[in-house]
């Protein structure tokens, strides 16, 4: 999961370095690729809006985050909006956020990103949902 997250908050920073650098300027419908050094697709940053705003942060709204694995698609992150500060390369939303994953889906409200320690919290109301647990389970009697 820490590589999850690393991946997350290294796209909000390319992000953020794609928005234009004065207050006030906005970014719409915006996507923002990694890519791997063998060039298979790393992950893949979707926003309908990013806002710079005068005390340094990022307001992106619609964001949705894909993580591949071989070039395949294994976790999708979605929330409504975050908050991106750009000089300690933080990011913080109050609202919802959901991470699905082939094997589970984990939902809460309220999430804070550590871009130096490579971390992701959900803070409140924090439910895993484990999709099917027979795929765990083979051969197991």
């Amino acid at each position: 999961m820490k590589k999850i997250w690393l991946g997350f908050c290294v796209a909000l920073v390319l992000t953020v370095v794609s928005v234009a650098q004065r207050a006030g300027m906005e970014l719409e419908g915006f996507r923002v690729p990694e890519y791997n050094d063998d060039g298979t697709m790393k992950s893949q940053l979707f926003g309908g809006r990013a806002v710079l705003k005068d005390n340094g942060q990022v307001e992106i709204t619609d964001l949705k985050i894909e993580f591949y694995d071989a070039g395949k698609s294994n976790v999708t992150v979605t929330a409504p909006h975050c908050n991106y500060e750009r000089q300690s390369r933080n990011a913080e939303s109050d609202g919802p956020v959901k991470i699905d994953m082939k094997e589970m889906t984990v939902t809460g409200r309220g999430f804070v990103c550590d871009g130096e320690e490579y971390r992701f919290t959900i803070l409140n109301d924090a439910k895993v949902v484990l999709k099917d647990v027979r795929l765990g389970l083979k051969g197991v009697e």
